[in-house]
């Protein structure tokens, strides 16, 4: 097809480039990806698949600068860096003629795009997000992709959006992944004479204290706590109870060995967490648009996931650990589609090969 796809990927924490990465695997199409953080994209690079780096148009703004209307996000005026994104954008869909460009995720782009005559397919987000800016973004592109379960939609979402919208179903770099729970306690020599609890924190994420973890700890005896991922202050030297395991590749086996996973509600963590059928406490962060709350509360409904509203005071644990043996976490076969990326790649090939069919632009 003439120039492909256009794939823009958001640059904050790592969700959003493994969902790019799992989702171009599957296309066959030529694709280019744009982005302002191309750290986890860069290996992509072929013949077939093109990766842009953005300018970043993250700046200090003065007061005046936070005025613009409010169809818009983030608009502030006389940025260079934002000037320069949309020459870049611009001059590859006058060169490549693109059948369609693929956001996620911004409404900016996106009305950019079809302000540029190109079809847009926009990756949904959990949150309430009703706002001007997003039905604005939603009325103007083609199709939305859900990358979750029907059964996790958010009850605010219009109809006329749920009727635009495909649902993939959740997936995961781990979608795939077959390991037994014995399999991944031996890989990581978790003994047996106690039960594990895995703390997974994502780079995008707002961080743990070791302290926190530390206070827990001394309350949970038969207990080990094992410290997946970035965490703030943490002692030079691992206790009896708890292993400061840190930034890992590959935090799956992890997510399996574990008797409890502890983590936020953002879309990576919550569907690896999938992949592994794991009881989970999810505490939500703050996100715009309550994004991981919406989230949350969807896993609660499904009795999946133990939510809670911050981390607990350390003399709650024992309570709440006992409570996660009532979970049900065959519920997360509702949750996750272990095809869930190559239907959402399908779903792009296949209204992109329409368009071009049919010339409906």
């Amino acid at each position: 097809m003439p120039g492909g796809v256009g794939f823009y990927v958001h640059h904050h924490g790592r969700g959003h480039a493994n969902r790019a990465r799992q989702i171009v695997a599957h296309l066959s199409t030529p694709v280019t990806l744009f982005s302002s953080n191309t750290t986890y994209l860069q290996t992509l690079q072929s013949d077939r698949i093109q990766v842009i780096k953005l300018p970043s148009d993250v700046v200090p703004l003065t007061e005046e600068q936070h005025n613009w209307p409010d169809v818009l996000h983030y608009a502030p005026l006389q940025v260079p860096g934002i000037q320069q994104r949309m020459h870049i954008m611009a001059g590859w869909i006058a060169r490549e003629s693109p059948a369609l460009v693929v956001v996620d995720v911004s409404v900016e782009v996106a009305l950019f795009a079809r302000l540029c005559s190109l079809p847009v397919i926009i990756m949904r987000q959990h949150g309430v997000r009703t706002d001007a800016a997003h039905l604005a973004a939603f009325q103007s592109c083609l199709a939305l992709i859900a990358p979750f379960a029907k059964c996790l939609e958010e009850p605010t979402v219009p109809v006329w959006v749920q009727q635009k919208t495909f649902y993939a179903g959740g997936f995961s770099r781990f979608s795939q992944r077959v390991l037994t729970q014995e399999q991944a306690r031996q890989q990581l020599g978790f003994s047996d004479r106690c039960r594990h609890i895995v703390i997974i924190s994502g780079l995008g994420g707002q961080g743990i204290s070791a302290q926190q973890i530390l206070d827990a700890a001394a309350h949970t005896p038969g207990w080990m706590w094992w410290a997946v991922g970035p965490v703030g202050d943490v002692p030079s030297q691992d206790t009896p109870q708890i292993r400061w395991v840190g930034k890992v590749d590959d935090p799956f086996p992890y997510l399996k060995a574990a008797d409890v996973v502890v983590g936020s509600a953002g879309n990576n963590t919550v569907m690896e967490v999938a992949a592994a059928r794991a009881r989970f406490v999810c505490i939500p962060e703050e996100r715009p648009f309550e994004e991981q709350k919406s989230k949350a509360e969807a896993l609660k409904r499904l009795g999946v996931a133990l939510v809670l509203n911050d981390w607990p005071a350390a003399k709650h644990w024992p309570r709440l650990l006992v409570d996660t043996d009532k979970l049900d976490t065959t519920g997360w076969q509702q949750v996750e589609n272990v095809e869930g990326a190559k239907q959402a790649a399908d779903f792009i090939a296949n209204t992109a090969e329409k368009l071009l069919n049919t010339n409906t632009f």
